[in-house]
């Protein structure tokens, strides 16, 4: 009897306990049962029936209100933390067009921002004939003339958008996609190139309707208005508290409660207000279970693009001192999209050391391993984990959450969610996001786990402490702050003053360029009245590093007047750095500016891409000098774009243009300078105050002015009786093809114009080479001979005349020096064609 007595205690023991000291197994069911499905989708129901949630909106005050009410009607200690930030503010946008006297407005809805420019129009809009351009094929562009037009396109025509700022539009009109997604949104902004194109959806069928008026053969004339402006407003967050046995550490539950997108109007973000669903009633669920430990559960905002989880970097900031309480953070990012478990500790949103993080968990992913296995042994279904420590690094890492925020000080967090980094091609962060898309009652695994895991976390007696820190600034680890100020030159007075309203962008970028070391940390900052900024949550001592560009764009109406100045010794240092003190201080320097655009500079001879880059350097003409006294340079680094390159130069100037290659050796392999047959040095062009030049049939115009250049050197060569067949070939072969470029141009067959421009262009480069080395070849030769002839003429003297006299000696050999100094000029091409002979005689 007391044997049978011992072997039902230890088969109860086992059934109860597992070997780590999780939870009793019989009570998962019981936690799945208080699951409220139904109340998560009311949740949802409600926060992506706003049209937006933005910061700024309507839409954002009314979700913080409503997560703010529910968190008190739950019982939690709330409160609502407000910081100053800046905001993006979309005040509306239209299409108006007039047709035979008739005018009819329609509602429209801008896209992001390109980096700082907001495209903001004048009041009265932007007027040009409407031009249809389908989905940018050639039939679609064919005959089509797109200079000073507002373009209607396709929206799902991934970057190839960008080929109608090539041809010269005012503005860009997508029609509204079906179905809108991420893949395609995230690819309709320039991100760092402050271009002053405006982009506007139109409603599908107001779009479709306008594209058969079109095709009918109906002119239309359209404007487009838009109004957007960054300025200075409020982040929230909802900040609650349940009660545990022990107050002294606690649990923190995170998600946020604002929506992303890249069309601030348009951002219902079902996903997110499903995530912020689950964390509602995950509230009211621990504050009914009496948690060993304190548990915090912070709505944060200010997630998506140009906030960096702001929010959470603030409520970090605010609470440094008693972040060593939080033993966890686990980020609530479930959606309904897919039936998946999935943890990622290391997002994206900064560079990671990525052993050493996943080391630091590795406690933690064991006992959800042990909670997944253990709920599917009571419920007969499969619960399995999906987690690799490099599971970012294979997927290309496009996944960021609030956790990360608290980890990079040494703290512990993860993220809990339904979908891989690889899900692109879903709706998310799309007005598409809709929770028509997303199916709760079928994918309910992820919220049962995150309950389950929850749970666990607020129950778990003997959690470990892995928190290292927290740091400001400790090896790897550390909570860095940024406090700078912009200033211009004044010349009156020698000094700096500040430069108030200013944007201020802020990112991290790679080193390597490699994938595990890609970040999405990108912040825009608006300067005080005196100029001076300041944000907080960057990492230091990463083997990332941040760049800071500064702008003013007020009015925001055109381009940014003033523009980031990285001429000077150390002004490139300067705002480019990796972050080595927990307080790093930048002076970041503007000038009054004009904008010169360059789209794919590219070798068009060189078929290895990393060879192919051409770097653009600006001379001011007509001294060809390249030190310029105020000088910004930007390139907009995507992928998809990796050549689009802007300057910024001193308006009211006129200058030319070098594009050089540098791998695998120096090479001139094009120049604009606004060159004629008859003045192949050009007239250069001219810069003007707060406008961006930009050239059409780039391409072409390049290849022109190269090929005005070889022509001279030709004619140079001739004269001298240089004989460089070879370059006439070339010349040759280039003029064919510059020929069939223009009519290409000219029957609007856009993308063989550019084929055949850069075609042209490949051989005038050849023949440039080749002239060159033909002519440096000359000259060259020219002064070998000046090396040996005054030792010649020093022995001739010594063998006709012996003068004894040194004077005399002297001038003998000056003499014989001069004479076949002119015999030189008058037969060898080398010693006609240098560029200054009596420089060459000074010299040698």
């Amino acid at each position: 009897m007391l044997i049978q007595l011992i072997l039902v205690v230890i088969f109860m023991l086992r059934i109860n306990y597992t070997a780590s000291g999780a939870v009793v197994n019989s009570q998962w069911s019981d936690i799945i049962s208080k699951i409220n499905i139904t109340r998560i989708e009311e949740h949802a129901r409600y926060l992506s029936s706003l049209p937006t949630r933005v910061p700024g909106s309507e839409g954002y005050d009314l979700a913080a209100k409503y997560v703010e009410e529910t968190l008190r009607s739950y019982g939690l200690k709330v409160q609502v933390e407000y910081y100053n930030a800046t905001i993006l503010k979309d005040y509306g946008s239209s299409l108006t067009i007039y047709t035979q006297g008739v005018e009819e407005k329609i509602q429209c809805y801008a896209l992001r921002p390109n980096g700082v420019e907001t495209c903001t129009t004048p009041e009265n809009g932007i007027t040009g004939p409407l031009v249809y351009a389908g989905k940018l094929s050639s039939d679609d562009l064919q005959n089509k003339n797109f200079k000073d037009a507002i373009a209607l396109v396709e929206f799902n025509v991934k970057y190839d958008w960008a080929e109608l700022v090539k041809l010269g539009v005012k503005a860009i009109v997508f029609i509204e996609p079906e179905q809108y997604t991420l893949d395609e949104i995230t690819q309709k902004a320039f991100y760092v190139l402050p271009i002053d194109i405006p982009r506007i959806i139109i409603p599908r069928d107001k779009g479709l309707e306008l594209k058969d008026r079109i095709e009918n053969g109906e002119e239309i004339t359209a404007t487009v208005r838009v109004k957007m402006e960054y300025e200075n407003g409020i982040i929230k967050n909802i900040i609650g508290e349940v009660p545990g046995k022990v107050n002294d550490e606690a649990i923190l539950f995170s998600t946020h409660f604002d929506s992303q997108t890249l069309i601030p109007s348009l951002s219902p973000g079902a996903s997110e207000a499903v995530s912020v669903g689950v964390f509602l009633e995950l509230a009211k669920f621990v504050s009914e279970i009496n948690p060993y430990r304190r548990v915090i559960f912070a709505a944060f905002s200010g997630h998506g693009v140009g906030y960096s989880c702001f929010g959470a970097r603030a409520y970090v900031n605010e609470h440094f001192d008693d972040l060593g309480s939080i033993k966890v953070v686990m980020s609530i990012d479930v959606s309904g999209y897919k039936n998946l478990i999935s943890v990622y500790d290391a997002g994206n949103l900064y560079y990671f050391q990525q052993q050493r993080i996943s080391r630091r968990i590795e406690f933690l992913v064991d006992e959800i391993k042990t909670i997944l296995n253990q709920m599917s042994s009571e419920l007969g279904e499969e619960y399995i984990l999906e987690y690799d420590e490099y599971i970012l690094e294979k997927h290309g890492g496009l996944s960021y959450s609030e956790h990360e925020v608290f980890t990079i000080y040494g703290g512990i967090g993860f993220s809990i969610t339904d979908r891989m980094p690889e899900d692109i091609r879903s709706a998310y962060a799309t007005p598409s996001d809709t929770l028509e898309n997303l199916d709760l009652q079928k994918n309910y695994k992820p919220v049962q786990a995150t309950f389950a895991i929850a749970f666990r976390l607020a129950t778990w007696e003997d959690l470990p402490n892995r928190v290292e820190g927290p740091y400001r600034l400790s090896g790897h680890f550390g909570f860095a702050t940024l406090i700078g100020r912009v200033s211009m030159y004044n010349p009156s007075n020698d000094s700096y003053v500040p430069v108030p309203n200013s944007l201020v962008m802020i990112a991290e970028s790679s080193r390597t360029g490699e994938a595990q070391v890609f970040t999405l940390f990108f912040e825009i900052v608006k300067t005080d009245d005196k100029g001076f900024f300041k944000t907080y949550g960057l990492q230091p001592e990463s083997e990332n590093f941040y760049a800071v560009m500064a702008f003013k764009d007020d009015p925001s109406e055109g381009p940014p007047e003033y523009a980031v100045d990285i001429a000077g010794i150390n002004s490139l240092t300067r705002i480019i750095f990796s972050m080595k003190s927990s307080t790093h201080r930048i002076e970041v320097n503007v000038f009054r500016a004009g904008y010169v655009l360059f789209y794919e500079c590219l070798d068009p001879n060189e078929r290895r891409i990393q060879y192919a880059f051409l770097q653009v350097q600006p001379l001011e003409y007509p001294t060809h000098n390249m030190m310029l006294p105020h000088i910004g340079f930007l390139n907009e680094g995507h992928p998809n774009l990796p050549t689009w390159t802007m300057l910024m130069l001193v308006p009211g100037k006129r200058y030319e243009f070098m594009f050089l290659k540098f791998i695998p050796s120096l090479q001139i392999s094009g120049i604009l300078n606004n060159a004629t047959i008859d003045n192949p040095d050009g007239y250069g062009y001219l810069i003007e105050d707060a406008k961006i030049l930009m050239f059409q049939q780039q391409e072409l115009k390049i290849a022109q002015n190269l090929k005005y250049i070889v022509l001279n050197r030709l004619e140079i060569c001739n004269k001298s009786k240089l004989y460089t067949p070879m370059t006439y070939l070339y010349v040759q072969n280039g003029e064919k093809y510059e020929e069939i470029a223009i009519e290409d141009w000219k029957r609007g067959d856009y993308i063989m114009h550019r084929i055949d421009a850069k075609t042209a262009w490949g051989f005038y480069i050849n023949a440039y080479l080749e002239v060159m080395k033909v002519l440096k070849g000359a000259t060259s030769s020219s002064f070998t001979f000046l090396f040996f002839l005054l030792p010649f003429a020093v022995v001739l003297e010594r063998l006709l005349f012996e003068h004894e006299k040194t004077m005399r000696a002297l001038q003998t050999i000056v003499v014989i020096f001069a004479v076949f100094m002119g015999l030189m000029y008058v037969i060898h091409p080398g010693f006609r064609i240098a560029p200054n002979l009596g420089m060459n005689i000074l010299v040698f």
